[in-house]
């Protein structure tokens, strides 16, 4: 699996989480948490490992893209800190979280049809770095 492939199977996996916020109101708070966990994980391989490879081999637009998605991804970490400081059964949290799937999904978006095009300009090195998002990820999880 090379690091797009990866990237996209985090997306889906989000995508899945948010499908199950939507359909299980009794565990909306313990969903809600697992969304967070798995942005914050992907958010921080993507920032260590891909975005600084694809900045590094690519046009001024790439380096535009991987400037917009870092700034995404500050958006996504402050509704983040929002609803955790937030009580689940706050009516304001679902609307919060709906922002949140909103920013998500607009971001997953724009990286899968304007930055992985960009990306596999380098090839081989997907395979590398899918490796050491791989190991990252393990390392944040022991």
């Amino acid at each position: 699996m090379n690091a797009l492939e990866l990237l996209k199977k985090d997306h889906d996996r989000v995508k899945e989480l948010f499908a199950q916020y939507d359909a299980d109101t009794g565990r909306r708070q313990e969903i809600a948490e697992n969304v967070f966990r798995e942005l914050e994980l992907h958010s921080r391989v993507e920032e260590d490992i891909f975005y600084p490879a694809v900045r590094k081999h690519s046009d001024k637009q790439g380096k535009e893209l991987v400037k917009e998605s870092l700034e995404e991804h500050r958006q996504v970490e402050d509704l983040i800190g929002e609803l955790r400081a937030m009580d689940p059964g706050d009516p304001d949290f679902d609307d919060r979280f709906e922002e949140l799937m909103d920013n998500v999904e607009h971001h997953i978006e724009e990286e899968e049809t304007e930055l992985f095009p960009k990306a596999k300009a380098l090839g081989e090195e997907l395979d590398q770095l899918a490796q050491q998002m791989e190991q990252e990820k393990e390392t944040v999880r022991a």
